[in-house]
């Protein structure tokens, strides 16, 4: 059996119009998608129109239309992950849509649903005698609702979903959505907890949502894949925002026979001058690979993982300070409780402040600011 895993889709900016015009995915990039028994896709953004309802939450609304699910399924992709941090942005009504969609072109998907029990259930994919179980994750923004939307990342029901799983498959493949957006690196508690996923039982872990690429590890006879990148997302940021990073990425190709899992990677370069993916050429995979080998040799050395995420968390202080501003003040305090000057913590901080302590990202950042602020 061979399977392609692959980051994230999403059809912001010029994306939709590339879809509709069949420019989306080169055709070397199809080739490979049709070539696999199963091709695998992150479905970033929910099925949605106009007249629909955004939730509240901190960060920008995306949907997508079936037209784009249609597209994917004519290139070969055969599923589609839904446990992401945007699956629920235009709440049930979008988790209804996108499913129902993926129903009507066949796709299977897996990581989301309507129910607790549907986004919770584990896909099983088969080929002659190879029996394959995908488990899809993300962690807990606002797109895990209750009872809905997306799968979250709980490490416990994890291992108990592999137990379940190794009973009823040859081979375990664990799909995350998580880590630090514009950081090419996990941070030390995503590597514990993504061995410990190995120990459990998975044989492959594959990570993405930071919007670039990372490096790999082999762990106890697994391999955990630390970020795929965007696989089509054309930039929809402001200037000052953007970066070259967004815009590289790979497929990860599974081979299994003879009793194990082959594994590679396939570089691409998605949406720089024109929205479309596509194969790396000789030099630009020549740098891949030198970078692929540095942010892999970092992950397999604990100290500088560890050195590197603080390096990281102190140039995000600032920020987050500000969020958890601005009362430190005695006397400042004790008026706020008494209500004799206002509260700054309105809807919007709120969300904010939600966000940060939910989710496990934005968590590991934050408990490393406070616990390091001031002492250097």
């Amino acid at each position: 059996m061979k399977l392609i895993v692959c980051g994230d889709f999403v059809t912001t900016g010029r994306g939709m119009e590339a879809v509709k015009n069949s420019t989306a995915l080169s055709s070397e990039i199809i080739e490979i998608l049709k070539n696999a028994d199963f091709s695998i896709v992150n479905l970033e953004a929910p099925v949605a129109n106009a007249k629909s309802s955004p939730i509240r939450k901190v960060g920008p609304h995306l949907h997508t239309f079936p037209e784009a699910l249609k597209y994917l399924k004519s290139c070969g992709v055969d599923v589609v992950t839904l446990a992401n941090n945007h699956f629920y942005d235009y709440g049930q009504v979008g988790v209804i849509k996108t499913i129902e969609t993926c129903e009507e072109f066949e796709l299977l998907h897996v990581g989301g649903g309507r129910t607790e029990e549907e986004r919770q259930s584990i896909l099983y994919i088969e080929k002659d005698d190879t029996r394959v179980a995908i488990l899809n994750y993300c962690e807990s923004e606002f797109s895990v609702a209750d009872g809905e939307g997306s799968n979250p990342i709980d490490p416990i029901r994890i291992y108990r979903d592999l137990q379940l799983a190794k009973e009823n498959s040859d081979y375990r493949v664990v799909i995350c959505h998580g880590g630090h957006e514009g950081y090419q690196l996990p941070s030390p508690r995503m590597k514990d907890w993504y061995h410990f996923f190995i120990e459990a039982g998975a044989d492959i872990v594959c990570n993405h949502h930071q919007h670039c690429f990372s490096g790999i590890e082999q762990y106890q006879g697994g391999t955990i894949f630390y970020g795929l990148g965007n696989f089509f997302f054309d930039d929809h940021r402001p200037m000052r925002q953007r970066s070259d990073i967004w815009h590289f990425g790979y497929m990860v190709s599974l081979n299994i026979a003879k009793g194990k899992i082959n594994t590679s990677v396939i570089p691409y370069k998605q949406c720089v001058n024109d929205a479309s993916t596509v194969l790396l050429d000789l030099d630009e995979k020549i740098q891949f690979e030198e970078e692929f080998s540095k942010f892999s040799s970092i992950i397999n050395d604990d100290e500088r993982l560890a050195s590197t995420f603080n390096v990281m968390c102190k140039q995000q202080q600032r920020n987050f300070l500000v969020w958890f501003s601005p009362f430190t003040n005695r006397i400042l305090m004790a008026l706020c409780r008494r209500k004799l000057i206002p509260s700054f913590i309105n809807q919007k901080k709120r969300l904010q402040l939600l966000n940060i302590l939910r989710c496990e990202a934005h968590h590991d950042i934050a408990e490393n600011i406070l616990k390091n602020y001031g002492s250097n």
